[in-house]
């Protein structure tokens, strides 16, 4: 039997951390999950605001992400290459419900992203500083990664 080094465990865990929380993000997680009868008891204008904040969250983590893959990064590439083509965010439905769907899983899948960027570069991300702040001070503290809201 082979030995295992210290980096072939290092990389077992970190595989191990992101299907938590991929499972994490896909049951418990409650807001980040898509809740169809949710959207369907929301106002028109509702869903439009919500609309309008998941399109500019999507299209910030559309920037970070296009800058981290062309650094080589191949979860960050895979994303891009699935939600903005040619630097361009993919068309959104026409239908603002189908289209608040589209846009809940580009986010929930930007998130999983730079939480695995966060934990395998061992530095903070400023995406999830930016939009998910006290749930990714609480992820920082376990990975002991130093916030830059400390210094």
């Amino acid at each position: 039997m082979q030995k295992f080094r210290g980096k072939d465990i290092a990389v077992f865990v970190l595989v191990l951390g992101i299907l938590a929380a991929g499972v994490y993000s896909l049951i418990g997680s409650g807001g980040s999950s898509i809740n169809t009868p949710a959207i369907a008891s929301m106002t028109p204008e509702e869903l439009a605001a919500e609309n309008e904040m998941l399109t500019k969250q999507a299209h910030d983590a559309s920037m970070e992400l296009q800058m981290i893959a062309a650094g080589g990064s191949k979860s960050a590439n895979m994303w891009v290459e699935k939600y903005c083509k040619d630097r361009k965010d993919a068309p959104l439905p026409e239908d603002p419900a189908a289209a608040n769907i589209e846009l809940k899983a580009r986010v929930r899948e930007a998130r999983t992203v730079f939480e695995e960027l966060q934990a395998e570069q061992r530095k903070e991300m400023h995406w999830l500083t930016q939009y998910y702040a006290e749930e990714n001070e609480q992820t920082l503290e376990k990975l002991g990664i130093q916030s830059h809201k400390l210094l």
